[in-house]
């Protein structure tokens, strides 16, 4: 009986393998390695950092662009620029550091002095009426640090400065420093000269205004004793 069986489900399989169309026999492929990753280089870096720029002059012989430099700018910047002016047609940035100015390098020279040597050039030199500039631009985003944003800071601080002006003598009120009952500040020498406020002619007492003595010493350790100026100059 076993032996039957056997046999009879050897030709129930032999029949269905052949009425059942060959399986195609598929081909392992290996997997194929991902492609490389594209490397993206940033757009705009490393572009226009240093560049050559002619600037034609007007009719008045202006190229519509403010020049400023602080004492620790070894190069004046540009500060400002008309709208419309031939410095804004060629190209020129607000930010951008001169280094070059008709093939003359700048560095340490005062912005008067730039300013006279492109009119001289210009008086000299007819053809082509202009000053060829090299430029360059660190590409520094606005919130970032910038000569903008220095002259900013340096302004900012030389109104903290002037706070601390002696209405009387114009001096810097060094500690010890005094004020009236109104928070007018005087400095030591003036008060004990006067026995009432040069501004609103109150009588003054001992009060001692402790926030401009501790103001003097930061700004002292931050900045040194020599005030920092600014020059500006439109060209």
């Amino acid at each position: 009986m076993s032996s039957t069986k056997a046999s009879a489900q050897q030709r129930t399989l032999s029949k269905i393998a052949e009425e059942e169309p060959s399986s195609p026999v598929l081909a392992k492929v290996p997997p194929r390695n991902p492609a490389p990753a594209e490397v993206q280089q940033p757009v705009g870096e490393g572009r226009n950092q240093l560049r050559h720029c002619f600037v034609p002059a007007d009719e008045n012989g202006c190229l519509g662009l403010h020049l400023s430099r602080t004492p620790w700018d070894p190069y004046p910047w540009v500060s400002g620029i008309v709208e419309g002016s031939c410095a804004d047609l060629a190209g020129v940035r607000v930010g951008d550091c001169v280094l070059e100015a008709n093939g003359e390098d700048l560095l340490g020279l005062k912005v008067v002095d730039i300013a006279k040597r492109v009119r001289s050039h210009r008086i000299s030199r007819s053809s082509p009426a202009g000053v060829g500039l090299l430029l360059w631009n660190s590409s520094f985003e606005k919130n970032n640090l910038n000569p903008q944003s220095l002259s900013r800071f340096a302004n900012c601080l030389q109104g903290i400065a002037g706070l601390l002006e002696c209405p009387i003598c114009l001096e810097v009120i060094r500690p010890p420093s005094w004020q009236c009952n109104h928070g007018h500040l005087i400095c030591s020498g003036c008060r004990s000269k006067t026995t009432k406020c040069p501004i609103c002619r109150e009588v003054l007492g001992r009060g001692r205004c402790i926030v401009a003595d501790k103001l003097f010493h930061y700004l002292v350790q931050t900045l040194g004793h020599e005030g920092m100026g600014h020059v500006s100059h439109f060209i």
